[in-house]
């Protein structure tokens, strides 16, 4: 009955995320009632418990969402 919550700041990229169980029976339902969530930029990417010794999910993206160009300011107005 504890809830473990690990948040990190990552590059755009592409990863995949992998969760094992050496008995090889999941997280849940047979010796408790565990489950896991996986967010991405707000959104579930994957969550669940039952498996077997792992469950793999690829998230993210290699292509970088284009960035604007850098804007220069207006020069400044005087007025006599």
């Amino acid at each position: 009955n504890t809830q473990y919550v690990e948040e990190s700041c990552i590059p755009i990229a592409e990863y995949v995320f992998t969760i094992t169980d050496t008995f090889g029976d999941g997280i849940c339902c047979t010796y408790g009632e565990g489950s896991y969530a996986l967010q991405y930029n707000g959104n579930t990417i994957k969550q669940g418990g039952v498996f077997g010794q792992s469950e793999s999910v690829t998230f993210g993206s290699c292509n970088a969402a284009p960035t604007q160009a850098p804007t220069n300011p207006p020069p400044p107005t005087f007025q006599p």
